[in-house]
């Protein structure tokens, strides 16, 4: 059996994700006069610590006023490397190429994303977090929520419009 390519099998993702991004610098520059910076800590473990979104924003040229983790950064895209290898904070055309850049312990995580301090994947955009989401009885879900200082704060709800089971009326 041949060995895992990881590099390749990710090949199409961050491609896709990469053009993606640069349509929407594109758009951003050409429709509504602003740029996209990323305005956060260079250290990515200061991401986890702090349970801070890795993501970046969108500032309005002529007022300078700035929207906030408006996009989400792909661990190992071409920006990711850009801002961490290169420091370079401001896009307002295309995304500098970095070649031959270093491997760090954050590649490990490649085509994840840091949401809130955690690594997240796709499907986790698609499906419910099973992390924060549990069903306690019937009918009843409660969700919990934690703060950059492991404070946890627990919501319980009733779900009224659940539908009955086989045989129960």
């Amino acid at each position: 059996m041949p060995p895992l390519n990881v590099p390749l099998m990710l090949e199409p993702i961050l491609g896709n994700y990469n053009a993606h991004i640069q349509n929407f610098i594109h758009f951003l520059s050409t429709r509504v006069d602003c740029v996209l910076i990323y305005d956060g800590p260079l250290d990515i473990h200061q991401h986890i610590r702090e349970r801070i979104t890795y993501a970046l924003s969108v500032q309005h040229r002529p007022t300078k006023k700035i929207l906030r983790n408006v996009y989400p950064i792909m661990l190992g895209s071409q920006i990711d490397l850009a801002i961490r290898h290169q420091q370079v904070c401001t896009f307002e055309t295309d995304i500098p190429t970095v070649s031959n850049a270093s491997f760090q312990e954050v590649d490990i995580g490649r085509g994840f994303f840091i949401i809130c301090g955690f690594l997240r994947h796709l499907p986790y955009f698609f499906t419910n977090d099973s992390t924060h989401t549990h069903m306690v009885q019937k009918k009843m879900v409660r969700v919990f929520t934690y703060d950059a200082l492991d404070r946890g704060k627990e919501l319980s709800y009733y779900v009224a419009d659940c539908p009955p089971k086989n045989g129960e009326i």
